[in-house]
């Protein structure tokens, strides 16, 4: 090839090229799918003389000439400044520092995953026009910004800009409690603990689910198998013809013709549990199989037969529908066992009164998540050495067709009856029941030689 002697005047058209704004083009040319090109930086007047030399030199002949938008070198080159040393230089900011300059990293990031600027950092963000999906793609983005992980549910728990940036500063920080320029930061600003905090675990398990699960060995063949449970409506809960049809849409009326149910929920020993047959007969058959699953969960863990007079153990229970009462409520018929059968906080006051267990006793109802806000202050309480035992249980019938019906109306039903929780399919959830019960204790020498599922120290 022919060489090309270049004038001072001509190369002092190319310019050098912040670093900074190079790794802007970089990016422009990976989200191009550009294979090959030239980066130079070139005023309007070295255009004209790049163009002129395009005919007089042979290697120039095929350039083909393009130009980035400045808003997107800006825009690449202000996500580079804000992370290129945000770890490295956390220690040497102050708090307020800290979370102004995690704040404008997340404020830079939903606008790239929704295409709008967040004004108010103290505002929901998702009242602001960010959905599941882009939700998702924030919580993406940032894990790879900042070299963390980052949980989904961190949209949930702290959703607000600023509450959002205090949460990632504690999880930046590499050492719990390090001192930052006089602040501690720490995880125990997010999850409070003390420090005669106990290593806990769960030591037995209980569970009637659907698919025919009624052991937690049978339900991980499921989960293994990959089994769906998802049946139609059994006749023996509520009659279809019940249903006022006419005043549904062909939508709501196929939500509403499949689910999760469990086999035998009509199956009752009362005569062991020392229960009159009226008052069973009475007794939501929630509170039922919460006796039945609890006695096979304290016998598992040798509880019972330990402490046969009595067990200072917790009782926490997520129990959040209540289809039962609107079924006697149908009947002419009245018992003075039947606020005790239907109220959700008899539940786990049965649970303590049956099984001799003297700690706190609540019935929990947050909705969906009744269950698993159960399981946490159950572990959080024998955490706490306020109990060295606690039962955590969650229970959910569908025993009426009217709360699905309402559901269904609402749109929150899957049409093809089947959840596809953070799929681009997703259009919906189906309804579920079941009941389990877990024990959780501490973790001592005694406990070390049973089998158990650790839930760690914190």
């Amino acid at each position: 090839m022919a060489s090309t002697t270049f004038s001072q005047k001509q190369l002092a058209a190319l310019a050098a090229i912040p670093p900074t704004t190079v790794c802007g083009i970089v990016e422009h040319f990976i989200t191009a799918q550009m294979l090959s090109g030239v980066v130079a930086s070139i005023s309007s007047q070295g255009l004209q003389n790049l163009h002129h030399l395009r005919d007089t030199c042979p290697a120039l002949t095929s350039l083909q000439l393009g130009s980035i938008s400045p808003q997107t070198v800006h825009e690449v080159r202000e996500q580079t400044l804000l992370t290129a040393s945000l770890p490295h230089n956390l220690p040497t900011m102050s708090f307020i520092q800290q979370a102004d300059a995690l704040c404008q990293i997340i404020l830079h990031t939903v606008k790239q995953a929704t295409g709008r600027m967040i004004n108010d950092i103290h505002a929901p963000l998702m009242q602001s026009g960010l959905d599941s999906l882009a939700g998702i793609e924030l919580i993406n983005a940032l894990c790879q910004l900042l070299g963390i992980d980052i949980a989904v549910t961190v949209l949930f728990q702290f959703p607000t800009v600023h509450q959002m940036a205090v949460h990632l500063l504690s999880l930046l920080v590499p050492v719990r409690g390090q001192l930052v320029t006089g602040v501690t930061v720490s995880t125990d600003s997010i999850v409070p603990s003390t420090s005669n905090s106990r290593l806990v675990a769960i030591f037995s398990t209980a569970c009637r689910l659907p698919g025919s699960a009624n052991a937690s060995k049978q339900l991980w063949q499921n989960l293994m198998r990959k089994d769906d449970a998802i049946v139609g409506i059994p006749l023996s809960r509520w009659n279809s013809d019940s249903i006022p049809y006419d005043t549904l849409t062909a939508k709501d009326i196929a939500c509403m013709q499949q689910g999760g149910f469990i086999d035998g929920i009509t199956l009752f020993d009362a005569d062991f549990f020392n229960v009159a047959i009226l008052e069973a007969t009475y007794m939501d058959p929630q509170q039922r199989w919460l006796l039945t699953l609890t006695s096979d969960a304290l016998q598992e863990a040798s509880l019972l037969q330990r402490c046969p007079t009595q067990t200072y153990a917790s009782v926490y229970v997520g129990i959040s529908t209540v289809d039962f009462a609107a079924i006697l409520r149908k009947s002419s018929s009245r018992s003075v066992y039947l606020g005790a059968g239907v109220a959700p906080s008899i539940a786990s006051g049965r649970l303590a009164f049956q099984f001799k267990l003297s700690g706190p006793c609540i019935s929990i109802d947050t909705a969906c998540s009744s269950s698993l806000v159960a399981l946490h202050l159950g572990k959080r309480n024998v955490q706490s050495t306020e109990c060295p035992w606690s039962l955590a249980a969650g229970v959910h019938m569908m025993l009426d067709p009217r709360t699905t019906e309402a559901i269904a109306v609402a749109g929150m039903l899957s049409p093809d009856c089947r959840c596809k929780t953070f799929d681009a399919s997703a259009n919906g959830y189906v309804r579920g029941e079941g009941c389990v019960t877990v024990v959780i204790g501490e973790v001592n020498e005694d406990s070390e030689k049973r089998k158990k599922v650790s839930l760690g120290a914190r």
